[in-house]
């Protein structure tokens, strides 16, 4: 019996689909699929799942172009406020090494050109929070759209392959929704962006 797979995008995934991840197509990986290295190689899990098993596993598409950009877009300006929140605060007491990230914070965030480090501080804190609330926003929206994918297309031995930040959210919704799931983690996965939420914890406000 074949699986189903589900992952990002629209509409199902086939053996023509010629769009390339890291340089890698379904074409070039079913090519070197028997390679002992294929493991290794950097793309996408389901296109890799594809060109190694091809007529044996149907592989969805179930996400909204149009969220992932509002999400990334979010995303992208959330890890810049970090950066700059982490460094200003680290260099807060060393004014040579500040200067640089003090400037180019202000001009970014368009504050007046004297002002201190305490005041960027607490602006670059207001705008990591609408970030994240942004961040969240848009997480929750494409677990909507995958809890409705899987729910309209449940089958034996599917899968959904997502970032770590989707997990709990759709794990959530399964149990709601009365289908049972296991969480599958791969071997060195980096939860990099999730390390995002933790950055409001008890002792910033």
């Amino acid at each position: 019996m074949s699986q189903s797979l589900f992952f990002l995008s629209t509409g199902e995934i086939t053996d023509n689909y010629a769009q390339a991840f890291n340089g890698w197509n379904i074409k070039d990986l079913g090519a070197i699929s028997k390679e002992k290295n294929y493991d290794e190689i950097v793309t996408l899990i389901p296109l890799k799942i594809k060109g190694k098993y091809h007529d044996k596993v149907k592989v969805y598409c179930a996400d909204d172009e149009k969220i992932i950009q509002k999400q990334n877009s979010s995303l992208s300006d959330a890890r810049g406020s970090i950066g700059f929140l982490t460094r200003i605060e680290q260099l807060k007491n060393d004014p040579t090494r500040l200067k640089p990230f003090l400037a180019k914070a202000i001009e970014l965030d368009h504050l007046p050109a004297n002002s201190s480090a305490d005041t960027v501080i607490k602006k670059l804190t207001s705008d990591l929070k609408e970030e994240i609330e942004k961040v969240k926003k848009g997480i929750d929206e494409r677990n909507q759209v995958f809890f409705k994918a899987i729910k309209n297309n449940q089958a034996q031995d599917s899968a959904l392959v997502v970032g770590g930040l989707h997990a709990e959210g759709i794990v959530k919704l399964l149990k709601e929704g009365q289908i049972d799931c296991t969480v599958v983690e791969p071997k060195g996965y980096r939860a990099d962006d999730e390390k995002i939420f933790s950055v409001f914890g008890s002792d910033r406000k």
